[in-house]
């Protein structure tokens, strides 16, 4: 993890990183969200957790999105690091079941689909529900399918720093978010991937490849940079802001 955390944030120094993933290995709202495992399926793992919550911590990322939510485990890591380094917003995005049947129906009017395609929690108001109130003032949830969310959103936005898909990890669903993101990613921006070995695909690889760049793996989890130095902590978000 430390080796990784210092490639992806070549500016911190090994004492830096060490502080970084002693505070999410401590952290609080990750060790609360933790003790819920078994019972709730679907939460990031200890260490998928940390990593993200480090990386935060070093990257200090003024622009988080990220595509899946369901109980909110990637969420918190994320927000707690952004309440510690004082800056930053998460913009999230998810497509929750409401009706046992098969069908979503989302309060944006996503169109319907399967119900393998959809988030764990059920209802659309129950989306994130691991998040505390004191973590909220830094995050923003939107509703729907990512692929139809995410070029709108982007438009708000004027660079993102940091892109987390955990959406639905189909070949041509990831290609099409990491399509859409990268050309909106800060220069030294880090785009991650869970669980990209699923459904024994090569998206990740694939699309790596034509954007030129090598991508790494954290267990399952995918990582990618592109290339370029970005200043961290720099507080950009929504253009005109």
């Amino acid at each position: 993890m430390e080796r990784l955390l210092g490639r992806l944030v070549p500016a911190a120094n090994d004492e830096e990183v060490r502080d970084a993933v002693r505070e999410g290995v401590s952290d609080p709202e990750i060790s609360r969200v933790l003790g819920l495992q078994p019972q709730t399926p679907g939460l990031l793992s200890a260490r998928e957790m940390v990593f993200i919550h480090a990386l935060v911590l070093l990257a200090r990322p003024a622009v988080v999105v990220e595509t899946g939510v369901a109980h909110g485990s990637s969420s918190v890591a994320i927000l707690s690091a952004l309440r510690k380094i004082g800056s930053g917003r998460l913009y999230s995005i998810d497509l929750p079941m409401v009706e046992r049947e098969g069908t979503i129906e989302s309060p944006e009017g996503a169109c319907d689909v399967g119900r393998e395609e959809t988030t764990l929690v059920a209802a659309y108001d129950r989306v994130g529900w691991l998040i505390p109130e004191a973590l909220r003032d830094r995050w923003e949830l939107h509703l729907g399918d990512s692929l139809r969310v995410l070029p709108d959103l982007l438009s708000r936005l004027d660079q993102v720093d940091l892109f987390l898909h955990d959406s639905l990890h189909r070949y041509a669903h990831m290609r099409g978010e990491f399509e859409i993101v990268w050309p909106r990613l800060s220069d030294g921006g880090i785009l991650l991937a869970d669980d990209i070995f699923v459904f024994h695909h090569a998206a990740i690889a694939d699309f790596a490849r034509s954007a030129g760049v090598r991508f790494r793996t954290y267990f399952g989890m995918g990582v990618m940079q592109k290339p370029g130095r970005r200043k961290t902590g720099d507080g950009r978000g929504e253009k005109g802001t």
